[in-house]
């Protein structure tokens, strides 16, 4: 009987031995399970290196100035030993003070919902506290979580001018396709690593095979390191984009989920998740954002 288990057990291992040759890591790290889906424009802000917005115990979304700052043309100056803020958008400027509700906005006393507070080293205000400081309108979309926010001043960075470039729109599809769940895979040959995006097809029509675009970024330190685009191109000869004809080679029915797959592997671009951190080409990327689309047609 004892010899029986052995080999039972030898054979198990050579099995699962040669499975881990040939599959992903069994602990592919998560790096966002998108509980609140922030759109700023016409993108969504799918990864954050620190912290992304959340609805705290008061169901109160909370917004990482961090965010403000890096992508939508806030200036944000921390005071540590006074635990103060000092905010600047447009001509509009404001300040905030870590665990208080009182607030103001040019000199003037603002009452917050719920107290501005420091999460692994963010500081989180209100996001309608962010909406008033940038007079735009915040838009909440409660049955997919989705948090947008639109201002021609977000996301302008001369890096990320390209997010927005989406040839054979299809229009009927805008906000109809929506990321719900963020992960990165790892793999023994580093060159096949990848990051998987379950996204939502929240429409009531179908998703052909090949119609569905993307235009994904990875953002460091104010500049755009990496990323996956097709640009809503049917074929990328001549345009710099990689050949394909969409990210889905299968229909996405209505209202149903499908998995997608960013990469940029040309034998020199390297990404790894490493310490809590996505590391492409050496750098640490700050943010993942991605534009998701439907083209009309192939050109």
């Amino acid at each position: 009987m004892k010899i029986l288990i052995k080999l039972i057990l030898i054979k198990l291992i050579i099995v699962l031995s040669i499975l881990s040759m040939f599959s992903a890591t069994a602990d592919a790290s998560i790096m966002n399970n998108l509980g609140v889906v922030l759109k700023l424009n016409n993108s969504y802000i799918l990864y954050a290196d620190q912290e992304l917005p959340f609805i705290d115990k008061a169901n109160r979304t909370m917004f990482p100035l961090s965010i403000a700052r890096d992508l939508m043309g806030f200036k944000v100056a921390f005071d540590p030993i006074k635990g103060k803020a000092d905010i600047i958008f447009d001509v509009t400027k404001a300040q905030v003070m870590i665990n208080n509700k009182q607030a103001y906005i040019n000199d003037k006393p603002v009452v917050l919902d719920t107290p501005v507070i420091m999460r692994n080293n963010s500081l989180m205000v209100p996001a309608r506290f962010i909406s008033q400081i940038c007079n735009t309108p915040l838009e909440w979309d409660a049955k997919h979580h989705v948090l947008i926010l639109k201002n021609d001043k977000f996301l302008n960075a001369y890096s990320l001018t390209h997010l927005d470039e989406m040839q054979n729109l299809d229009e009927s599809f805008q906000d109809k396709i929506i990321p719900q769940k963020v992960e990165f895979v790892e793999y023994k040959n580093p060159d096949e690593n990848r990051i998987n995006m379950q996204i939502l097809n929240a429409s009531d029509n179908v998703i052909d095979k090949e119609f569905l675009h993307m235009n994904c970024f990875y953002y460091t330190n104010d500049r755009v390191a990496g990323g996956d685009m097709s640009l809503g191109f049917s074929s990328g000869r001549g345009t710099g984009v990689s050949d394909r004809r969409g990210y889905n080679p299968d229909a996405i029915n209505a209202n149903s989920t499908y998995t997608i797959h960013s990469n940029t592997w040309d034998g020199k671009n390297k990404h790894i998740f490493k310490s809590h951190h996505f590391i492409f080409n050496d750098n640490i990327v700050k943010y993942v954002i991605c534009n998701y689309f439907k083209i009309t047609g192939f050109n």
